[in-house]
């Protein structure tokens, strides 16, 4: 028996039933939580990067805003999504996977009941980022930002924190790409969430 996708305190509960089993977990499946409030003040030395970053940002691409994704950009974001995969080199069957998810969720945008944010250079999108919001949560399935506009992701964060201050934010897994672990490390998250699974031997 193999029990999937499980947390620290249902694991000791399966080693009291199942002392034989064994429990470990992938670190390149781990999720990464912040608090909001953090990323939308980004106070304290250890921030200092990113709030350089984001004021660089602001002071060279002086046409960008943000606003939340409403229907009228359902559209815009799909293409913009397959853009975003037709520049990419060596693109892997994974990231190919992931794309079309990313298409897919849009596509089903109010079934999902996803929220999210676009943000434009004028009327060029250059970046978007939506998930759902669960007991306080907000799951942020889609980040996607042209890297030719330096600081375009920690903008996206910034401009999304603003909607959400209250709320805690989980971006999932790295997939064991180092870049981009090194990334979501170095906005401090609170926790990185592990889900361990267990394999159960008869006694």
């Amino acid at each position: 028996l193999i029990i999937i996708n499980t947390d620290d305190k249902h694991i000791l509960e399966l080693e009291k039933i199942y002392p034989r089993g064994s429990s470990f977990y992938f670190r390149d499946d781990s999720d990464y939580t912040y608090n909001f409030q953090d990323l939308l003040e980004l106070k304290g030395k250890k921030y200092s990067a990113k709030r350089h970053l984001l004021k660089y940002f602001k002071e060279t691409y002086l046409d960008v805003s943000f606003k939340k994704i409403e229907d009228q950009d359902h559209l815009l974001i799909k293409e913009f999504i397959k853009e975003f995969r037709g520049e990419k080199e060596n693109l892997t069957e994974e990231g190919i996977y992931e794309e079309e998810k990313a298409i897919e969720l849009m596509d089903n945008f109010h079934f999902y009941n996803l929220e999210g944010i676009i943000v434009f250079d004028k009327e060029k999108v250059i970046g978007v980022a939506y998930g759902e919001i669960l007991n306080g949560v907000f799951y942020e399935h889609v980040e996607k930002g042209l890297r030719e506009y330096e600081g375009i992701y920690i903008y996206i964060i910034n401009s999304l924190a603003s909607f959400y201050p209250n709320l805690i934010l989980c971006r999932e897994d790295d997939a064991g790409d180092l870049g981009l672990r090194k990334s979501k490390l170095s906005l401090h998250p609170l926790k990185i969430v592990n889900h361990p699974l267990f394999i159960a031997f008869s006694n």
